[in-house]
């Protein structure tokens, strides 16, 4: 669409129902979802599958609502037209079941279009008003968080855009590809095609700069920004850029205080209400009121070019001196502060560990390890975030895995010989839903293998999986007196 089309452009929004899924259409282009019951998201009501102009990608693939928490989970939720359909202007009445819950829930959405950014602008006005008083004792849909700059706020969540495509396989993964389409669906396939949509996080800070925090997963772990609150100017703008160039733009309508929480795991932004105190009446109304558009490169640029990057300070970047973790193969010649390891889990280091940058099967690096005494716990490396809910290939339903490594051992004179072991185990979830209760993890050992001074390699084979796998951990471990080095580490599924 050009911007002269986008001038003189008329949607003709419309709402269809399909039992409790709910679709708002352009004519017959998709523009958002509202399902019940979604089951990546644990079962609750998402606002979602949003495309903002004709034609275009979807580019936020769901939100959680703003009542989540102050609600029982699972209720059932209306949508009905209060004006506009079949019109340019469709105003929506977004009503769950709050029988039981903290406090009474009324909610609206409006679809217009903006003819200046050739956008369809989605407004969404909240309001809950309390059935009964809160406090510390019983804070309801209220928890602190850390506060930029020390002490901490008593927050609300108003929404959670996740975008299309930051997300890895759904959790269970038995079938479904939740937003994942081909080539990403192969079940060995997936981190090698996937892409993440995010580059940057867009936030006006309270002095009105627009700041930009790189997606890069490292960084955001290693600065306070993934635990504490950022202000947001009153009124301002935050958002996600995207790979494309174009940016997702969240306008606050409301003078209240707005903060942001940027998200390590999957690169939303949590939007909250930040409040003076937790001790609310009965009868007390918390709101919120926000504008979602996209703005494409050449209308966002002009505050590109004002903004001004937020980094971690040099001694936090330091934490990143770690090596990733890799599919198909763990080589170690990776850290985590790299660009190219932005959407990366790191290796953890435990006792007696260390990154060797010279020391390799065949070329340098690996995972060292050292213990000079017998006393004590194993010295280890492990890497707890490999599977599907950390945006690598999936753990498929009766496959079994094999978890290998070339492994180097040194041993010390008059000290019984060292060896190694591998251990691997899988995170079980009782299901369906990302965030169902997950099951104790059960680990597997590898027969110990006693070698000197020469390259062997080792590995444990799995029994298959049962049932929902999110996860995996995988330990490389060094028991007795001596020196360990693990490369050529690989995690793969048997044929």
């Amino acid at each position: 669409m050009t911007p002269e089309d986008q001038a003189y452009y008329h949607p003709y929004f419309k709402l269809e129902q399909e039992g409790a899924h709910y679709r708002v259409l352009d004519g017959e282009q998709p523009v958002m979802e509202f399902r019940n019951h979604d089951m990546f998201m644990g079962g609750i009501f998402i606002m979602g599958g949003i495309t903002f102009r004709p034609g275009g990608p979807r580019r936020i693939c769901n939100m959680i609502p703003f009542w989540e928490g102050f609600i029982p989970a699972r209720r059932e939720v209306k949508v009905s037209v209060l004006e506009g359909q079949n019109s340019d202007r469709l105003h929506l009445l977004i009503q769950p079941d709050d029988e039981g819950g903290l406090a009474a829930v009324h909610g609206e959405i409006t679809f217009t279009w903006d003819a200046e950014l050739g956008s369809y602008a989605i407004e969404v006005q909240g309001r809950l008003e309390l059935r009964q008083p809160l406090s510390e004792d019983c804070p309801g849909g209220l928890y602190p968080m850390p506060v930029a700059g020390g002490g901490t706020a008593w927050v609300w969540q108003m929404d959670d855009p996740n975008y299309e495509n930051n997300y890895g396989p759904a959790v269970p993964m038995l079938q479904d590809w939740y937003n994942q389409g081909e080539p990403n669906t192969g079940v060995d396939t997936f981190r090698q095609n996937w892409s993440r949509a995010v580059t940057h996080l867009l936030s006006e800070d309270e002095e009105g700069t627009l700041r930009t925090i790189a997606a890069h997963r490292g960084r955001l772990f290693a600065q306070p920004l993934n635990l504490q609150l950022f202000p947001v100017k009153p009124s301002g703008r935050t958002g996600a850029l995207l790979k494309d160039g174009s940016a997702v733009i969240y306008q606050m309508l409301t003078d209240q205080p707005v903060s942001s929480h940027i998200c390590e795991w999957g690169f939303d932004h949590h939007y909250y209400h930040t409040l003076p105190t937790v001790d609310l009446p009965a009868g007390h109304v918390l709101e919120c009121h926000f504008r979602m558009t996209e703005w494409s490169p050449r209308a966002i640029q002009p505050l590109l070019a004002l903004a001004v990057p937020l980094e971690p300070a040099p001694e936090l970047l330091a934490r990143l001196e770690v090596p990733i973790y890799e599919e198909p193969v763990c080589e170690f010649h990776t850290s985590w502060i790299d660009e190219k390891a932005a959407d990366a889990f790191p290796w953890s280091p435990g006792r007696g560990a260390s990154w060797d940058r010279e020391v390799g099967h065949q070329k340098a690096g690996s995972l060292r390890l050292d213990q000079d005494s017998i006393a004590g716990q194993a010295a280890e490396w492990r890497v707890t975030d490999v599977g599907p809910s950390d945006f690598m290939n999936p753990l498929v339903p009766g496959s079994r895995y094999r978890f290998s490594a070339w492994v180097r051992l040194e041993d010390v004179p008059d000290c019984p010989r060292p060896y190694a072991t591998l251990a691997v185990g899988f995170k079980y979830y009782k299901g369906p839903g990302t965030y169902s209760v997950p099951v104790p993890v059960e680990f597997t050992l590898s027969t110990p293998v006693r070698t000197r001074d020469e390259w062997v390699q080792i590995s444990v084979d799995t029994p298959p999986v049962d049932g929902y796998a999110g996860g995996t951990t995988l330990v490389c471990r060094l028991e007795g007196v001596g020196t360990a080095w693990f490369d050529e580490v690989r995690f793969e599924r048997l044929p």
